[in-house]
C-alpha cells in the first residue's frame, strides 16, 4: 500500500471516532450540564444527593469523553 492509501484509511478512522465522540457528547450532555449547575447545600450533612450525582456525571461520563489514547509507537 502506499503512503496515499494509509493516509485515507486514517482519515477514514479518525472520522469514524470523531462521530463517535460528537454522538457520546450529544447524549450526555444533560447530565453533565445538570452535575454543573447544581449549588451546593448550605449544610455539609446534606450534601450526600449532589456529591453522588456529580460523582456519577463525572466518572462515566466527563472522564471518558476527556480520554484519549497515547502515542502509538
Amino acid at each position: 500500500m502506499s503512503t496515499a492509501e494509509h493516509l485515507s484509511d486514517a482519515i477514514s478512522a479518525a472520522s469514524l471516532v470523531l462521530a463517535v465522540l460528537a454522538a457520546l457528547y450529544t447524549l450526555w450532555l444533560p447530565d453533565v450540564s445538570a452535575a454543573l449547575d447544581i449549588v451546593p447545600e448550605p449544610d455539609r450533612d446534606n450534601r450526600g444527593p449532589q456529591r453522588s450525582q456529580v460523582k456519577l456525571a463525572l466518572f462515566t461520563k466527563a472522564l471518558p469523553l476527556g480520554a484519549q489514547p497515547g502515542p502509538r509507537r
